[in-house]
């Protein structure tokens, strides 16, 4: 006789199984809600059994609730998460969000964002119920609709892929051009075997990074930076571009990828390249201490 699962649970990695219920859930709540949880699916599938990320609650074998954590850096981590329509009000997520904060706290990490769909009533309610948070920021959520090819102005600005003796670069050069503290970037992010980063190149100079997640659901582009005194050059828009058409080559037509709602130049460049927003997640910030 096969016991049903009840009750809060966490995992270390998560299986097949695993991964099927939080898809049938993010599906129903997606669908009730109109909206899109993020997820981050390429992370969870591939979640170390070393650490603890993701929060579980089940009522007769169904799951009805769930929390997964996303450590990015030393600072802070995000949080997303769902609870099933029929089965909210109870604190289901209160309690998820409650075992996450106890994680975070053991592993030293004194910030966390909730990541909340701008159109979740439900989840826009619970976030600003919080104590001690507060609205941060907010992302647009961008899809490669039809690529936009740009003209190669500078025949001396290339990219090429990094090499693992450029990692250093990487991560110095994402700290500096998004001014986030030293130490702030994992450099075994670029280690990971569906991450690809490339450099931006000015004739023997490096100016410049930009990273792609290959995963079921599509390209994810990410940290995507110049140097500060090479912006605003044109020398981004060209490599986006080429970029953009190298994927589509190798038969990645879902392209995807964040940009802050206040980066107008950024999101002006996106939209020229071919991109289009079709969703938009507020994060909201709670301290946690050390």
């Amino acid at each position: 006789m096969t016991t049903r699962k009840n009750g809060f649970m966490i995992k270390r990695g998560l299986d097949e199984k695993d991964l099927e219920e939080i898809k049938n859930l993010s599906k129903i709540c997606n669908e009730y809600e109109k909206i899109e949880v993020k997820l981050n699916w390429d992370m969870l599938q591939s979640r170390s059994k070393e650490e603890v990320n993701d929060f579980f609650y089940y009522e007769n074998g169904i799951l009805v609730g769930f929390l997964g954590l996303y450590v990015f850096n030393l600072r802070e981590a995000e949080i997303g998460g769902m609870v099933l329509p029929d089965a909210r009000r109870k604190g289901i997520f209160q309690k998820l969000l409650e075992q996450a904060i106890e994680e975070l706290k053991r592993r030293g990490i004194p910030n966390l964002l909730l990541v909340v769909d701008h159109n979740s009533e439900s989840g826009q309610r619970f976030a600003k119920a919080q104590i001690e948070t507060q609205y941060k920021f907010s992302e647009y959520c961008m899809t490669l609709s039809e690529a936009k090819q740009q003209p190669k102005r500078f025949e001396d600005v290339m990219f090429r892929k990094a090499e693992p003796e450029d990692v250093n670069f990487i991560v110095d050069g994402m700290e500096i051009s998004f001014q986030l503290p030293k130490g702030d970037i994992k450099p075994e992010r670029f280690h990971q075997p569906d991450t690809r980063a490339f450099l931006i190149i000015k004739g023997q100079e490096k100016i410049g990074v930009l990273s792609v997640q290959l995963g079921d659901e599509g390209a994810f582009i990410f940290g995507f930076c110049l140097l500060p005194e090479y912006q605003g050059r044109g020398y981004g828009r060209q490599v986006l571009s080429e970029i953009v058409q190298m994927l589509l080559k190798e038969g990645e037509a879902t392209q995807f990828l964040d940009v802050a709602s206040e980066n107008k130049r950024a999101l002006k460049l996106y939209q020229d390249c071919g991109f289009v927003v079709i969703g938009c997640n507020d994060y909201f910030e709670k301290k946690l201490g050390r």
